[in-house]
C-alpha cells in the first residue's frame, strides 16, 4: 500500500461512520474539501495535467488493443452485474468489446460488507468484484477470440481503495492488468443539483497512487424530478 491510501482509508472510514449515523440503508452526500497538502501540489505542479495526457495516450493504446480506428468502433456490455449477464457478454458469439459495471458496497451469498457488481439501491449481488475481475482475466488469457476490457462504475466510496489495490496486486510487477481498465466516479455536482457521494479529490487520488494504468472517466451527479410524462419531454428537449 502506497503512503497516501492510509489517509484516504481514514478519511472513508470518517465518510462511512456519517453515512452509518446519518441514514442505515442508504449514502448521504458529503462535502467535498478543497485541494490540500499533495492535491494541492498536484495542482501547481501540473500533474493533472499530465495524467490527464496519460489519458490520451490510453486511448491510442486502446484502440490498439482492440483493433479498432476510432472509439466509436468500441461496442458495450452495459450493466454487467450478474454472473448471467458477465458470461453472455464473455460469449464467443457476443459482440462485446468494453464490460461496464457497477461497483457498490454490499453483500454477495453468505459474504458481508464487500465490494459487489449492483446498481443502487440494490445492496446485494451474484457476482463480487473479485470474481468478476478474475473471471474477465482468465477469458482474456484463454480465448482466441476477442478479449475485453472494462469499466468500473464507483458508486460507493468504501470500494474504491481496496478495488484498486486488488488491481494493483493482480498487476504484480507489470504496468497493469494486461487488459483496459476504465474508472469512472460521480464527483463534480451536475444537473439537479445533488451532492457527490465521492470527494473528487479522494478518487483521484487514489487512481493516481493505487492503479495509475486505468483511464480515468469522472463524471457528474444527475438528478431531475419532472411533474409528468410532458414536463420530462419539454425539459429535456431544452
Amino acid at each position: 500500500m502506497s503512503g497516501r491510501a492510509p489517509v484516504l482509508a481514514a478519511r472513508l472510514r470518517k465518510r462511512e461512520e456519517t453515512h452509518r449515523n446519518g441514514a442505515a440503508n442508504r449514502l448521504e452526500a458529503v462535502e467535498e474539501e478543497r485541494p490540500s497538502g499533495r492535491e494541492a501540489e498536484w495542482e501547481t505542479a501540473g500533474e493533472f495535467g499530465r495524467r490527464a495526457m496519460q489519458c490520451g495516450e490510453n486511448l491510442g493504446r486502446l484502440l490498439s488493443y482492440f483493433g479498432c480506428s476510432s472509439p466509436s468502433d468500441i461496442t458495450w456490455s452495459h450493466a454487467t452485474n450478474s454472473c448471467a449477464r458477465l458470461e453472455k457478454a464473455l460469449a464467443a458469439k457476443a459482440d462485446v468489446m468494453f464490460l461496464e459495471a457497477d461497483v457498490s458496497w454490499g453483500s454477495s451469498g453468505p459474504l458481508k460488507d464487500l465490494a459487489i457488481m449492483a446498481h443502487p439501491p440494490s445492496r446485494s449481488s451474484d457476482l463480487t468484484f473479485e470474481s468478476f475481475i478474475k473471471r474477465v482475466m482468465q477469458h482474456n488469457s484463454q480465448t482466441n477470440g476477442r478479449r475485453k476490457g472494462v469499466k468500473l462504475d464507483f458508486k460507493d466510496a468504501r470500494c474504491i481503495i481496496p478495488c484498486l489495490e486488488r488491481l494493483r496486486a493482480w498487476a504484480g510487477d507489470r504496468e497493469s492488468v494486461g487488459f483496459p481498465v476504465w474508472v469512472n466516479a460521480d464527483v463534480w455536482r451536475g444537473p439537479g443539483e445533488q451532492k457527490p457521494k465521492i470527494s473528487p479529490s479522494d478518487f483521484f487520488a487514489a487512481c493516481f497512487d493505487l492503479y495509475p494504468a486505468a483511464t480515468l472517466s469522472p463524471g457528474w451527479t444527475v438528478w431531475l424530478r419532472f411533474e409528468s410524462a410532458g414536463d420530462a419531454a419539454s425539459r429535456l428537449l431544452d
